[in-house]
């Protein structure tokens, strides 16, 4: 059966990773369709990304897309009993603002039905289905009976909810299920407020915001795991992600251990390579007796976001710190790969210092390098799983946990992540040590058969079937 997908993506970062994905579908034989839920950039660089294939490119927010009528009259009948029952209640406790949300939930719908009978996909692939999913879109393929997976290329922890709430009660920004309303949303809908801990009957929307979405027939199972929604599949990358999701209570019945479609490009890259021609996984650096390569995958900044978090005082005094000292680290050849949302003066300032900055992914990189240099990314464990050392610069100082294993060493400071470093790229003794702690661990970190798309694919042929 030829399947039909729809890859949605919401910004540049989404977007290369999904389109990465689209060739490996389309090069089973199959037909992919691109979903564009962020601006008019990311709308110029699909077509850009679909240019040199078949692919199709849909808008969410275009004029096209957008219902002519209201969108009450339409979707007023497609809604469940229940959500019918919290608009009832809604309606009489909450404030002008659960209106507003109301029209706009519903056009967003209206916005994804028109597309999915336009493509017509057997399957939509998300990266997550939780909060920061595209809820919509899920909503509207399970009432048209589009089967729904989700891959994930993201790689966080229910816990980490607990950062951002620690952040917005500092700010004062703290949302809370109070007043009427939130006991209309404690009442109908409690997956969407905190249930225990230092911030039980915290929500992450306003509770309008909220009691809209329950209203126009928009709902997850638990607001407070990442993967907490209703999509029909959960890929799992590894078996340490799947025990991740099962420990977080998602039905184990929904997680398939498929392995991730970008240790396949892994795999490609690895064989495609003249440095790394050798398997993947070998002990030892590329070039036995030689420098020691290292790669880094560069942040954005977060120093608004997460002010006074940083030990230098600017985004740009850190990554000419951090990155001049690599560039100048004797015995290491430095390979720079920055995230799409680094501004081109940062890439700009860095070439004027005569730091390498590759425009190649860091999926194809990560294979032709001996060591791995980030902070705090997701790109991690494709690192560990192809058993490179990981020497994590905590920029923001936020400590996580949920990437710790073998070969894997994460510092605050520059002093220390100086220190580490230098040893690494120095001591052939150590560097070994690291290489062989996370060679032991690596295949609970990611799956290099190279057929990991295509266990994805079987799970989609199942739910189109």
């Amino acid at each position: 059966m030829r399947l039909r997908i729809l890859l949605p993506f919401r910004n540049a970062s989404a977007l290369r990773l999904q389109g990465r994905l689209g060739r490996l579908i389309r090069e089973a034989g199959h037909e992919v369709g691109f979903l564009n839920l962020g601006g008019r950039t990311e709308a110029l660089a699909a077509h850009e990304e679909a240019r040199s294939s078949d692919a199709r490119v849909y808008d969410l927010y275009s004029e096209e897309s957008q219902p002519a009528h209201d969108p009450h009259v339409r979707l007023g009948a497609a809604r469940s009993a229940r959500a019918r029952c919290v608009a009832g209640a809604s309606r009489a406790v909450a404030g002008k603002a659960y209106g507003i949300h109301l029209r706009s939930h519903h056009a967003e719908l209206c916005a994804a039905r028109r597309i999915l009978a336009e493509f017509k996909p057997t399957t939509v692939i998300v990266n997550e289905d939780g909060v920061s999913g595209p809820l919509h879109l899920i909503a509207a393929a399970r009432d048209e009976g589009v089967g729904v997976l989700d891959v994930p290329f993201g790689y966080f922890s229910a816990a980490e909810f607990d950062g951002d709430l620690a952040r917005k009660k500092a700010e004062g920004d703290l949302r809370t299920a109070d007043g009427a309303a939130g006991l209309v949303l404690r009442l109908f809908a409690p997956q969407w407020v905190r249930r225990q801990g230092p911030f039980a009957g915290a929500v992450m929307f306003e509770p309008d915001y909220i009691l809209a979405l329950e209203a126009a027939g928009i709902t997850l199972r638990d607001a407070w795991t990442v993967h907490g929604g209703m999509s029909d599949r959960l890929c799992a990358e590894s078996g340490r992600a799947m025990r991740m999701y099962v420990q977080e209570g998602i039905p184990s019945g929904k997680i398939a251990l498929t392995g991730s479609p970008y240790c396949d490009f892994m795999v490609r890259s690895a064989a495609d390579s003249g440095d790394s021609r050798r398997d993947l996984l070998a002990p030892g650096p590329i070039e036995p007796g030689g420098p020691i390569r290292v790669l880094v995958s560069w942040p954005p900044s977060y120093h608004e976001s997460l002010p006074g978090r940083s030990e230098f005082g600017s985004y740009e005094e850190m990554t000419r710190t951090i990155l001049g000292f690599l560039r100048d680290l004797p015995g290491c050849v430095l390979t720079v790969s920055l995230h799409p949302a680094v501004g081109s003066e940062i890439r700009a300032m860095l070439q004027n210092a005569g730091v390498p900055v590759s425009d190649e992914y860091v999926i194809d990189l990560i294979p032709r390098n001996d060591v791995f240099v980030t902070y705090f990314s997701s790109t991690i464990r494709w690192a560990t799983a192809a058993g490179k050392p990981v020497v994590n610069y905590d920029a923001y100082r936020i400590g996580l946990r949920i990437f710790d294993s073998g070969g894997f060493v994460s510092l605050q400071t520059f002093s220390d992540f100086r220190e580490v470093i230098a040893e690494i790229v120095s001591s052939a003794d150590t560097y070994r040590a690291y290489n062989e702690r996370q060679l032991e661990e690596a295949p609970e970190w990611g799956i290099l058969d190279g057929e990991c798309t295509a266990r994805i694919l079987t799970l989609a042929q199942g739910l189109s079937s």
